[in-house]
């Protein structure tokens, strides 16, 4: 869903006639260009007003994102030990699979229930993610709109008790051969915080507690590398199979030369120095804090930021959380009764579950933040001029190039008008530094959409989430649409395989052309005369076979709206200057970026239109046009150096005849 009062564009109504065109004229690239660079900078003014005024209500509401997202696997059974991401490392998991129902008319003998493919969850991780703190990202946390600016930044600091606090309720769920503990690396507790400068101490923090155990508490969170880790047990249904430890996915270490200091009252002394803190225990600690500093919605952003670190882990690289700071020397008052905590915070703690399932699902992840760049009105062969004014304009601009760290605020906010129900994780993203990772995947207009997580969090991620409308087949010309092809696909089973799953696209965007009604394969032709079909998400199961009742997830009724406020700021800010580039100046500015190359037909990089004409003839079915192949054998062998993504020394035409076949 987004927001309807900044109405993206939609570029089928520019290719007219044949809007599943593969090769868009100049004039059409053009026109494109000019209505996405109207949506973007629209939005991007948006934003800056709302870096400067704070967050609109309701954008750091996690709990949104939780519209259907099941609850994490509970003391299971068995476990695997696989490798996943960009590590050997091997990582401990547990499978699942979704349960899919088709709908649309059934008089066609179509399968009526489907169970997706199992997929692989890591819930355990060889080595602890690391972390620093030279993220300039919302460096200065203005907070919500009409809510008190804090006079502190703690982000980091509430983002690292969340990853303990998970790991916590983790080894609970996990029970059997699961623990927590302490490291036995503390931060200094100092009684009088002014003794820290002496010694060299980065940050000086009072911790607002008089609990001896909740003060070591702090003090291993805040130690200057890992000062408490969570650990879980492979298990396995073989007698002889060797248990391993593993940790768990929000275990973290310190990889930047930061300490800290925390003041305590009266010389704390912990009851139970062996004994770390439960869950519950942990959250209300840091609840408590945040109140006392009147942190507001960091304590939510926090979560989000926290839910990020598998992911960083996953793709081996550093979480980069901002810097602690503080705007005045105002000491928090400290308040004993704990009843104070917000409704909305106690809520957090209560779906934690939830969004841990998200959270173990980095591939999800991924692909749920990537989607906030997909529209649907916007076709495979304009993706690249869609996503050029945001990622080569708006977020290049002098002023913010000058700014270091607020690159990726803008795109953050802008999440709340393209995918209000993920806002809040986007700005999470963008606080743990995962923020630039997704933007360079989208950058290559390559992030595979995941149909999973999408139904979960209501966040549209490409084109399969929508199930079209009208005929499938075009009477006149006896031809189907490519998507329609690939919709069909998921929905009739190949040779008995039931599983929608198997045939995943490699892209979001809606692949061009048509195919005759002919040259598809039997199951297709066979309903293409049927009213639409399309599948919706029934639940899910933690089991490798499907077996077992599905959960449905919270079902959420709540969705974000758009306040008067949000709706009135649309209607009269000005949209940001673009660039008044000729078109012509822009292909030539963008002549060695690979979404823009000036010498091909449309604005796809090479490897893009390979998978483009792959797109079909990998499934064993449709066809692929000849002007199309044609092209694409002379790029492919062109030594003109245009075809750089290509090795032209180890390929001939006849190895590309062999691979893309024309199906008459």
């Amino acid at each position: 869903m987004t927001f309807p009062y900044l109405n993206p564009p939609n570029f089928n109504l520019i290719l007219g006639d044949d809007p599943n065109t593969s090769q868009p004229t100049d004039d059409q690239r053009k026109e494109a260009l000019e209505q996405s660079r109207k949506y973007w900078y629209k939005a991007a003014a948006i934003a800056r007003h709302n870096q400067t005024v704070g967050l609109p209500p309701q954008a750091a509401n996690p709990r949104f994102m939780l519209q259907h997202v099941p609850k994490p696997c509970v003391n299971p059974q068995e476990t695997t030990s696989v490798t996943l991401g960009g590590s050997l490392d091997l990582s401990l998991a547990v499978e699942g699979r979704a349960h899919w129902k088709t709908e649309g008319p059934k008089d066609c003998g179509i399968a009526d229930d489907k169970i997706g493919e199992a997929r692989i969850f890591p819930i355990g991780i060889s080595q602890p993610t690391g972390f620093n703190f030279a993220n300039r990202s919302f460096y200065y946390w203005k907070g919500a709109q009409g809510q008190k600016i804090p006079y502190h930044n703690y982000l980091a600091v509430l983002t690292l008790g969340w990853c303990y606090i998970m790991s916590a309720r983790a080894v609970e769920l996990f029970k059997k051969g699961a623990r927590m503990e302490y490291t036995g690396s503390k931060a200094p507790l100092w009684e009088n915080l002014r003794d820290c400068q002496i010694s060299g101490v980065d940050v000086r923090i009072d911790i607002c507690t008089t609990d001896g155990d909740i003060a070591l508490w702090w003090s291993t969170i805040l130690a200057g590398s890992q000062g408490w880790r969570g650990i879980l047990t492979s298990r396995s249904s073989k007698e002889k199979a060797r248990e391993r430890e593993f940790l768990t996915p929000w275990t973290l270490t310190g990889t930047a030369p930061v300490s800290f200091a925390i003041r305590g009252v009266g010389g704390l002394t912990a009851n139970n120095p062996d004994q770390p803190l439960k869950a519950e225990e942990a959250f209300r600690a840091l609840a408590n804090f945040a109140h006392q500093y009147d942190l507001g919605d960091q304590f939510q952003i926090a979560l989000t930021a926290a839910m990020t670190f598998p992911t960083h882990n996953f793709r081996r690289t550093i979480a980069q959380l901002p810097y602690p700071t503080r705007r005045s020397m105002r000491t928090p008052v400290l308040v004993q009764d704990q009843s104070v905590i917000s409704k909305y915070w106690l809520e957090q703690f209560y779906d934690l579950s939830w969004y841990m399932t998200l959270s173990c699902d980095p591939d999800g992840l991924t692909s749920t933040l990537s989607g906030m760049f997909w529209e649907p009105g916007v076709p495979r062969s304009l993706a690249s001029v869609w996503l050029h004014p945001i990622l080569r304009e708006v977020l290049d601009e002098e002023e913010i190039r000058a700014k270091p760290g607020i690159f990726e605020e803008p795109l953050a906010i802008i999440c709340r008008i393209r995918r209000p129900t993920i806002a809040a994780l986007w700005l999470g993203a963008v606080v743990s530094g995962l923020g630039r990772a997704i933007l360079d995947e989208v950058d290559k207009v390559r992030q595979v959409p995941d149909e999973v997580t999408s139904a979960w969090t209501r966040a549209l991620q490409g084109f399969l989430d929508i199930p079209g409308s009208g005929p499938y087949l075009d009477q006149q010309t006896q031809t189907i649409s490519r998507a329609d092809v690939f919709r069909l696909s998921r929905v009739v089973p190949i040779d008995g395989n039931n599983n929608p799953d198997s045939l995943t696209p490699l892209s979001p965007w809606s692949p061009p052309g048509r195919v005759n009604k002919t040259s598809c394969a039997p199951r297709i032709m066979l309903h293409s005369t049927c009213n639409r079909h399309h599948l919706r998400y029934c639940g899910w199961t933690w089991s490798k076979d499907g077996s077992g009742a599905p959960d449905t997830g919270l079902g959420l009724a709540d969705t974000p709206r758009a306040t008067q406020s949000e709706i009135d700021l649309a209607a009269s800010v000005q949209p940001l200057d673009p660039p008044r580039w000729e078109f012509e100046d822009w292909i030539e500015e963008h002549e060695a970026e690979p979404f823009a190359e000036p010498t091909r037909p449309n604005s796809q990089s090479p490897t893009d239109l390979m998978d483009e004409v792959q797109f079909f003839p990998t499934l064993g079915e449709g066809e692929t046009e000849e002007e199309n192949l044609q092209w694409v054998r002379k790029y492919y062998t062109s030594d003109s150096g245009d075809g750089s993504g290509f090795d032209n020394d180890n390929h001939t035409e006849e190895d590309i005849d062999d691979q893309y076949v024309v199906v008459d």
